[in-house]
């Protein structure tokens, strides 16, 4: 079983959930003790006998950016605090022997996507670890994505079945629903006026967006569980808009043929005496009192 880890969207939910932190000297760490106190309960919970990996966004304008230059605007930044306790945290992370990736100018959707296929094709089953809707294009009978939290109970487990009841669409589908729909998140523009319902009953009437493209001038929709004629103001809709359409396909359907991307299935080496002195530096004196866990938590999974 392989574990996919979004790195930047766990270290933005501890760095808002966790209470405030800081060491003695000043320096916070809220995020960092949140974060690897996470990883540790979630290995220890799944078993330290499989892999780990965590995708990191590496900063830079990636193809999407220059494809769609209003891609992502308007994202909330983030504060100096947040990126120098990025930084500390992929060093504990190396200490702990989990396998991070990253790639200058490429996002993780498109490092996740790329650990995915070619873990898949490797045999092995895989979790995908984010709340980011985007990957449930991902979900296959192999593949499943966990939206975690910071309290077990309200995580979200979202399998094939998962998809299929909410959207009444097969996870590839989701990639053409989210073409007409657009992203709002990644502030991706769909076709105006064309809602989540509008997309689905144009997909359930015409099977697929490429006769959505061709048959225009035939365009079928879904009312009232029956298949009739569209309206000729959404006929026109999708005419003037079939640019859009393309382009928003590229953009939302996540890369998974990655060539620099290889997962890396040996053996891990954890690194006692290196967590140790992180721990020292920032002050985390109640994991000190108990690295024997820590050892049997991370060392027992780098042996196997």
């Amino acid at each position: 079983m392989v574990y996919i880890i979004d790195g930047n969207h766990l270290a933005c939910r501890c760095f808002f959930a966790v209470d405030p932190l800081q060491t003695s000297y000043g320096k916070p760490v809220n995020m960092i003790f949140g974060y690897i106190n996470f990883l540790k309960a979630f290995i220890k919970r799944f078993g330290s006998e499989h892999h780990y990996f965590i995708a990191w966004d590496a900063g830079g304008k990636s193809w999407r950016h220059e494809l769609y230059p209003e891609y992502k605007i308007g994202r909330q930044k983030f504060s100096d605090d947040f990126y120098e306790q990025l930084r500390e945290v992929k060093q504990v992370v190396r200490a702990l022997g989990i396998e991070q990736y990253s790639i200058e100018n490429v996002e993780a959707d498109d490092i996740i996507g790329t650990l995915t296929y070619k873990s898949r094709k490797n045999g092995k089953r895989v979790l995908i670890v984010s709340s980011d809707h985007d990957f449930e294009q991902l979900i296959s009978n192999g593949v499943e994505v966990l939206s975690p939290s910071l309290a077990q109970s309200k995580e979200i487990l979202k399998d094939y079945n998962y998809v299929v009841s909410k959207y009444n669409l097969k996870p590839k589908q989701l990639i053409e629903y989210m073409s007409l729909t657009g992203d709002s998140s990644d502030h991706i523009s769909g076709v105006p006026g064309v809602g989540e319902k509008t997309a689905l009953r144009l997909l359930k009437a015409n099977a697929n967006l490429q006769n959505i493209i061709d048959n225009i001038d035939n365009l079928k929709f879904l009312k009232n569980e029956n298949v009739v004629d569209a309206a000729e103001s959404l006929k026109d809709k999708i005419r003037q808009h079939v640019e859009t359409i393309l382009l928003t396909k590229k953009l939302v359907t996540i890369n998974c043929l990655l060539p620099a991307i290889e997962p890396n299935f040996e053996k891990r080496v954890f690194h006692l005496g290196k967590l140790i002195r992180h721990f020292k530096r920032l002050e985390f004196n109640r994991f000190l009192e108990k690295i024997k866990n820590w050892e049997d938590v991370f060392d027992e999974a780098s042996l196997r």
